[in-house]
């Protein structure tokens, strides 16, 4: 038991953020226009050991007789230096007339895994915009 007491503590930090936008058409001629999006930000006391980061996007737009517009971006990063994580997502539809559907998605995963020793102190800053 005291051997597994000495040996170094993992601490593991996983963020995922996902961000969906749907427009659709009324049956009148009309625009609609949706728009979401998330930003988190973490500042670390120690570098992580590891990292990994995931960033997918998805957009489909089907029209008849109207426009339709979607667009997704998603930014995912640890920085180990100046030990940061930052996960960024956005989605954007937007159309006009009729007969018309977007969908977007996007989605930006962080990991960061530290190895803190005992009696180290570990801190951690959240930042949500």
């Amino acid at each position: 038991m005291k051997r597994y007491l000495q040996k170094i503590k993992r601490f593991i930090l996983a963020a995922p953020l996902l961000v969906t936008t749907i427009s659709a058409t009324s049956p009148s001629l009309a625009a609609t226009i949706s728009f979401s999006r998330g930003e988190i930000k973490f500042d670390f006391s120690q570098s992580p050991v590891a990292t990994q980061t995931n960033a997918t996007t998805s957009a489909i737009s089907i029209f008849v007789g109207g426009s339709v517009l979607t667009a997704s971006d998603a930014v995912a990063l640890v920085q180990t230096e100046a030990p940061i994580g930052l996960a960024y997502s956005q989605s954007l539809g937007q159309g006009q007339d009729r007969d018309y559907i977007g969908w977007a998605e996007s989605q930006a995963l962080l990991r960061a895994i530290f190895d803190i020793k005992e009696n180290t102190s570990f801190s951690l800053i959240l930042q949500h915009f």
